[in-house]
């Protein structure tokens, strides 16, 4: 049985690569039959900035998964679960499975004014220091990645989700600032969470029950 892709979409400040190539979660798909791709975010890696108002990030998303054949399993972490999920919401047809890691309802609580207004004000934050580290650790352009997230896409309400009717996976630490999720499993009609004990938000993705039970997920049919 032919099994769709999985497009992985990274954090703000890293890339495919360092967030999800050199921490082996590519090669466990591809142990797994399947084929992984990348998705760089817009001003991450070679992608360029946004030209709004036609060229969006959710936009990108959803010509790279029709490219590939699409539908798609499309697995995001922190910003790129955001960007996911708001892809999905737009296209609900071109997704197989979505597994959104580091968000919670705290992500879609803020408007996009006041997602601007926090990064300006929390450059000294801890937060921040961790988009930092990761755009370092990637050979991103710090500016650059502010700048990006200045272009970024206003995010759905929760009962704009309703329309993602693909089995979604939320991988959420306890320790994550951005949760609980409770409004985002309530608004997804086939969604289930995936609790990590003692994680924060930073290594969500490097927690081996993460990596299990998205491997889990995805085999799934």
């Amino acid at each position: 049985m032919h099994k769709p892709p999985v497009i992985f979409v990274h954090g703000l400040g890293s890339t495919y690569a360092a967030n999800w190539v050199r921490s082996g979660w590519a090669d466990l798909v591809a142990a797994e039959g399947r084929t992984p791709l990348g998705h760089d975010m817009a001003g991450h890696g070679d992608a360029p900035l946004l030209e709004p108002p036609d060229d969006t990030g959710p936009g990108r998303l959803c010509r790279q998964i029709e490219e590939s054949g699409g539908p798609a399993d499309v697995v995001g972490f922190s910003a790129g679960s955001v960007l996911a999920l708001t892809a999905a919401v737009q296209r609900p047809d071109i997704f197989h499975r979505l597994v959104l890691m580091g968000t919670g309802d705290r992500s879609y609580l803020l408007t996009l004014e006041q997602k601007r207004a926090s990064l300006a004000a929390g450059m000294d934050s801890p937060t921040m220091a961790g988009v930092r580290l990761a755009a370092e650790r990637a050979g991103n352009d710090f500016a650059q990645v502010l700048e990006s997230s200045h272009h970024t896409h206003p995010v759905p309400s929760f009962e704009e989700m309703s329309v993602v009717r693909c089995p979604v996976l939320i991988v959420l630490g306890e320790d994550d600032f951005v949760g609980p999720a409770d409004r985002l499993l309530d608004a997804l009609p086939d969604a289930r969470l995936v609790s990590l004990r003692r994680t924060d938000h930073f290594s969500t993705t490097q927690r081996f029950e993460a990596q299990e039970a998205v491997l889990k997920f995805l085999a799934e049919d």
